[in-house]
């Protein structure tokens, strides 16, 4: 991918899946990442058909060293505007599995203010 890529983790489900549909609307390109390879690749052909956009896929499970590494290596040469760090394990959920704006939490790095995460606070 040539142009700026949006680097989306947790992309298979929640609040990661609906931002990546966003910002696929909004025209930029994609690297998506989750466990769920099969989810992946449901919402990659959704968005590139409904966007137009470029949409790369990368399985990795995030709770391991192994799966960062794929990501920091499966990025290494792209033009990253911005990561989106929405994977997580779903703690922050209530009973029923929801969750609501009330608890998100919003993160930067001061070094590098394009880098977001959203998660929960709990």
């Amino acid at each position: 991918m040539k142009d700026k890529v949006v680097v989306i983790t947790g992309a298979s489900s929640g609040i990661g899946k609906e931002l990546a549909e966003r910002l696929a609307e909004a025209g930029l390109n994609l690297l998506i990442v989750a466990r769920r390879k099969s989810m992946l690749e449901s919402l990659a052909e959704r968005v590139r058909s409904q966007y137009g956009t470029e949409v790369e896929i990368l399985p990795a499970d995030l709770s391991s060293e192994k799966g960062i590494q794929e990501v920091i290596q499966k990025s290494e040469g792209m033009n990253t505007g911005l990561l989106v760090n929405s994977a997580g394990d779903g703690e922050g959920a209530d009973d029923s599995g929801s969750m609501t704006v009330d608890n998100l939490q919003f993160t930067t790095d001061p070094k590098n203010p394009r880098a977001v995460g959203i998660g929960f606070a709990n």
